[in-house]
């Protein structure tokens, strides 16, 4: 089971939604609430957003804001992604290289096992071991600490970050250690400062002296310009045909909420966490939530698409698995959820690949497909597009 805080189940996503706005709603940590259950999609971003809008901005302002203002940063950061995917391959790359090189020295290993000495640091590290969750800006501190305090390589950082964090997104997590680290936009890094972490904390950790705030951003190569969105239509193709599969990745749990709502597949097929590379991905309290996740998702899509839902394991070969399976049920044709690029995106990349006698159907999700597209440049010129055209999906859907 997971951790009591999170129950990963829709059930338990909904009610967190439907908490938001009432009067014993903590707007403070709303947002952190929700995190793991839009990771996994066990509740949509529209859900969400609609939670969050519930009667309007006027009547529930500090309710709703800090939650929207999420979806939208989580929206942009994916859609920015999209369009350059050569810095995620690029940070995969260079934290191959940097495990080899530090994975076994002191620093690295003083750090993520917070024994660091300095104490906020080390605090946060223990709540992110324990819990899986930091606010918004306990991460900056501390990634900002460990990029320039301790002079560890960023990429280590992300990584135990995406690894631990109940909330953990490839993008949002991957381009926020970028954007503390000075390498977007270049030249400008976020620097943890002792003065600001001594009044959030309200006295509990003083750090004066001991933190680097002078230091220049790191360098890298310049980011290319986006390249334009791949297009996926945002429903189901006619040629399907009578007989097809449904995939679901652990990206997109509630397919029922989508434009897939409406097929009849023959089987539906949910992955699990064995067929990504790498099975050690996430840290046990994460994986548990997600195969938990995994547990409810399969039992509300049988229950929806009255077909039998099978889980996909097989950790050598999915591919040849997935393939083996299908032909079983006679199924030549698979649609599926476009994920965004990570490490199901990379799984996806692998199972598709592969010559299997099958005919691959992906769709997006108009959430996506609408509002990827903005994020080419910063995200308030972002927003200034994205937060009507939301409100406006929320009114057609």
């Amino acid at each position: 089971m997971t951790d009591r805080a999170f129950p990963a189940t829709r059930a338990h996503a909904l009610e967190q939604l439907s908490r938001l706005g009432s009067p014993s709603s903590d707007s403070k940590n709303g947002p952190s609430r929700i995190g793991p259950y839009l990771r996994c999609r066990l509740v949509s971003e529209r859900e969400a957003a609609k939670a969050a809008l519930n009667g309007g901005l006027v009547r529930a302002p500090f309710r709703a804001a800090p939650l929207f203002e999420r979806l939208l940063w989580g929206a942009y950061w994916k859609g920015w992604l999209e369009g350059r995917p050569q810095i995620y391959v690029g940070y995969l790359r260079q934290l191959s290289q940097d495990r080899r090189r530090w994975a076994n020295l002191e620093g690295y290993q003083i750090a993520v096992e917070g024994r660091t000495g300095l104490s906020a640091f080390d605090a946060w590290n223990l709540q992110l071991l324990e819990t899986g969750v930091l606010s918004h800006q306990e991460r900056i501190w501390y990634a900002s600490i460990w990029i320039f305090t301790l002079r560890l390589p960023w990429t280590l950082g992300a990584d135990h970050f995406f690894r631990h964090l109940m909330d953990g997104d490839a993008a949002v997590n991957t381009l926020s250690w970028r954007w503390v680290a000075g390498l977007q936009p270049p030249g400008k890094p976020h620097l943890a400062r002792a003065g600001e972490i001594e009044a959030f904390s309200k006295g509990r950790f003083s750090l004066q002296g001991r933190l680097q705030e002078n230091a220049s951003g790191l360098k890298g190569p310049p980011i290319a310009a986006a390249r334009p969105l791949i297009k996926l239509p945002q429903k189901p193709s006619e040629l399907l045909g009578e007989r097809y599969g449904l995939f679901v990745t652990p990206q997109d749990l509630s397919a029922e909420t989508s434009a897939l709502r409406t097929l009849r597949p023959c089987a539906v097929v949910v992955a699990g966490l064995e067929c990504l590379d790498d099975p050690e991905t996430f840290a046990p309290q994460v994986s548990a939530f997600f195969r938990e996740a995994i547990v409810d998702a399969k039992d509300r899509l049988a229950a929806h698409f009255q077909c039998p839902v099978t889980e996909l394991t097989a950790d050598r070969d999915p591919g040849k698995a997935l393939g083996a399976l299908l032909q079983a049920h006679d199924l030549p044709h698979l649609c599926y959820q476009q994920p965004a690029t990570g490490p199901w995106l990379d799984m996806m990349n692998r199972l598709t690949a592969r010559d299997v006698g099958l005919k691959y159907f992906p769709v997006r999700r108009r959430w996506d497909s609408e509002l990827y597209p903005h994020a080419t440049k910063s995200y308030l010129q972002f927003k200034e597009v994205a937060a009507p055209l939301v409100q406006k999906l929320l009114r057609e859907i």
